[in-house]
């Protein structure tokens, strides 16, 4: 029995990920190369964030696409680590910072 989970990678009842036919793990598993129309891009589960960082690496080439992305999956740690934020803030939080801060305008 498999469990879908989100809409590109599928979790068995192990909790093996298997890959689709053109995803290939790279850095130890850390993250995926995966080829979109004819150019290669990458993804890693952030779970500070609870989400998936997604670049493109632009390019066509499988060796340098796994030379990039290793670069990425060694970056991403470093800025986290930094404490330099991955994603920008939601829509949300900056209407509740506005609100927070009291800064309103003049009737």
């Amino acid at each position: 029995m498999q469990l879908l989970l989100r809409y590109w990678v599928t979790v068995t009842m192990t909790g093996r990920i298997k890959l689709k036919k053109d995803e290939h793990e790279i850095y130890g598993g850390v993250a995926v190369i995966y080829k979109r129309s004819d150019y290669y891009h990458y993804r890693q589960w952030i779970s500070k964030e609870n989400k998936y960082v997604r670049r493109t690496l632009k390019t066509r080439n499988k060796d340098t696409a796994i030379e990039r992305g290793e670069k990425l999956a060694r970056e991403i740690p470093n800025d986290l680590d930094e404490g330099r934020k991955i994603f920008s803030i939601t829509v949300k939080q900056g209407v509740e910072q506005y609100i927070e801060h009291g800064i309103f305008p003049e009737d």
